[in-house]
């Protein structure tokens, strides 16, 4: 039973996957439809990726899956092989029909809005990889993102001319001997694809020296402008924002690395530059440590003061708690010697008791006073 969502009618119908699907399969055998014409003389290589449903719009998900099948691909083509990899829409299966139910579309348009939807996305992010300007917006983006996640805020600026009048795309602000760094962001993508897709030998050849070449100009554009003696360092980083490309040139033209480095220009991929920005952040704080070291040296002087006044308050606080303590065992004594006169009086026994035994063990000063107390009395009964 199919619900039709044209007509909001139940149309009774039946699939018979035994006479329908063997039919499909005998006229595309008889077509040819999926024989293909291998003449590429590189190693065979397939990498098959879960097509997308067309039942929703693009979302993370497809993003995790799809990298990882492309970074196989890469690879694979990086490595010699002809890789065929192909790609489409999974649109008939449950998915698709529950997403109709859930819009009250029929399934067969449903499916064609979000196929061209998902169409335009792809399409829209192949026109900004293949406008030069739009690309470079993007690997400027990119650098911008990375910088600002690994570095104070107030140790870079974005788009900073410089006094030649070159606008650099970041500068990071080193302390001395280092000095400030330019970073600046280039895509050479239309090289590089050419270079990998070309099965041609002669072909790859061309576009090998061609990428090539785009590399050595970026590299001397990047020496001439942003390595100015006294203002920056005496080096430049180049960002390329592909793992890709950077892969790519450090296994198949290193050459063209050690060009950079005799140039005092480094190249990075997103990866890199992280490791290379966790470096420079640290350089940073040991900066500002030194920095603050004669606060930090006077605050250490201050704390030791503070420490010895606490020393000599906890020794005088210690002297009048063992003064209490003798008070109160003194008292204690006077106490005991109070209830036992007490407990005598109850029993009537009023024997005296000796003069040591009825005193709190009267200091010398304290009997001095009294014998001068009673030669005064004698004096004024003369």
């Amino acid at each position: 039973v199919v619900k039709s969502f044209a007509s909001l009618k139940y149309v009774e119908q039946t699939y018979k996957p035994q006479e329908i699907e063997s039919r499909w399969q005998q006229r595309w055998i008889d077509e040819g439809t999926y024989e293909v014409d291998n003449d590429d003389p590189r190693p065979s290589y397939y990498v098959l990726s879960m097509y997308p449903y067309p039942s929703g719009p693009a979302h993370m998900g497809h993003v995790r899956n799809y990298t990882m099948g492309d970074l196989l691909v890469r690879y694979r083509t990086m490595r010699g092989d002809g890789v065929l990899s192909p790609i489409g829409f999974d649109s008939f299966g449950l998915p698709a029909e529950n997403a109709a139910i859930k819009t009250g579309t029929h399934p067969r348009i449903h499916t064609k809005e979000n196929i061209e939807k998902l169409s335009g996305e792809v399409l829209g992010l192949q026109e900004i990889l293949s406008n030069k300007q739009a690309r470079g917006i993007f690997g400027e983006i990119q650098l911008k993102d990375i910088v600002s996640k690994a570095l104070p805020s107030d140790s870079y600026d974005f788009q900073f001319t410089l006094s030649n009048g070159k606008r650099a795309d970041c500068i990071i602000y080193l302390p001395e001997p280092q000095g400030n760094i330019v970073i600046d962001s280039k895509f050479p993508l239309e090289a590089y694809n050419s270079m990998i897709t070309n099965t041609n030998e002669v072909d790859r050849n061309r576009n090998n020296q061609q990428f090539q070449s785009s590399i050595k100009t970026h590299i001397k554009d990047i020496s001439e402008k942003y390595i100015i003696e006294g203002e920056t360092a005496d080096g430049a980083i180049l960002f390329l924002p592909s793992e890709a490309i950077y892969a790519e040139l450090h296994a198949n033209f290193s050459k063209l690395v050690n060009e950079g480095f005799e140039s005092r220009v480094w190249i990075v991929s997103p990866t890199t530059l992280m490791a290379t920005l966790n470096t420079m952040r640290a350089i940073l704080k040991d900066e500002r440590l030194r920095r603050q070291t004669s606060h930090i040296r006077a605050e250490l002087d201050l704390l030791y003061k503070d420490m010895l006044r606490l020393e000599g308050r906890i020794i005088n606080l210690d002297k009048h708690f063992n003064l209490a303590s003798k008070d109160v065992d003194e008292i204690k004594i006077s106490a005991k010697k109070a209830s036992k006169r007490v407990f005598n009086i109850e029993r009537f026994e009023f024997e005296e008791l000796s003069h040591a035994d009825s005193s709190d063990k009267i200091s010398s000063g304290d009997a001095k006073k009294i014998e001068g107390d009673e030669v005064s009395k004698k004096i004024k009964l003369i």
